[in-house]
């Protein structure tokens, strides 16, 4: 369907007695066409690495670099250096944590002791599969950033901040990622993801990041 415009010029001959003049048309108007045409080769970001015995039929193979093997280029591939699926960009199956271009993640909320950068037991399974995800992934460097709600004295909040991102610091050190990989800082209240004027809000507010910050395989890179 589409918008047209059609022009038609008529011309007569000399009749004695009749409007001889030329016959100018212009037509404006929509058209809707049915019928079926070639489809249009897949872009390359969404090709397949795949010998032609394991495609779909309406899977494209070109020759890309796909260093895990899982049929999935490293120019989108999210875990370029461990093999998985297509349906996570390319990475494991991790039940509590999603692996984005820009960070971690988490499915589940890390807790701590009231006030205290003392984290909670049922923060670990959370916390034992970022620690998978970054041993999947070595070229992974991890901003972890530490954030409050607005309740209370901004220092007091600005330490706490700092702190709890310390000590998830310290947790991933501890269970065998590298500390050169790792960074931590505190951003207080300052990054707010809800509203401060409700318990809940407040609650999505005190939350704790991992932004990925570097990266050896980025879109486009052919190494």
């Amino acid at each position: 369907m589409g918008p047209f415009v059609r022009y038609l010029q008529v011309i007569q001959p000399d009749h004695a007695g009749f409007d001889d003049r030329d016959a100018k048309i212009l037509t404006i108007g929509l058209s809707f066409e049915i019928g079926t045409r070639a489809a249009p080769p897949l872009p390359a970001e969404t090709a397949v690495c795949a010998p032609p015995e394991v495609r779909t039929e309406t899977q494209q193979v070109i020759s890309c670099p796909d260093r895990d093997g899982d049929g999935i280029p490293d120019t989108i591939d999210r875990c370029p250096d461990v093999s998985g699926e297509v349906e996570s960009w390319g990475c494991p199956h991790y039940d509590r944590i999603v692996v984005r271009p820009d960070k971690l993640e988490l499915k589940e909320k890390l807790y701590f002791a009231w006030d205290q950068a003392k984290l909670e037991d049922a923060s670990f399974p959370v916390l034992d599969e970022v620690v998978r995800a970054l041993n999947d992934n070595k070229s992974f460097h991890v901003q972890i950033e530490g954030n409050t709600d607005s309740s209370g004295a901004a220092e007091h909040n600005q330490t706490l901040s700092e702190n709890r991102a310390q000590a998830v610091l310290d947790y991933l050190v501890a269970h065998g990622v590298a500390k050169e990989r790792l960074g931590s800082r505190g951003l207080s209240s300052s990054k707010p993801l809800d509203t401060n004027a409700t318990a809940a809000g407040r609650g999505n507010n005190r939350r704790v990041e991992f932004v990925v910050r570097f990266v050896i395989v980025n879109p486009g890179s052919a190494k």
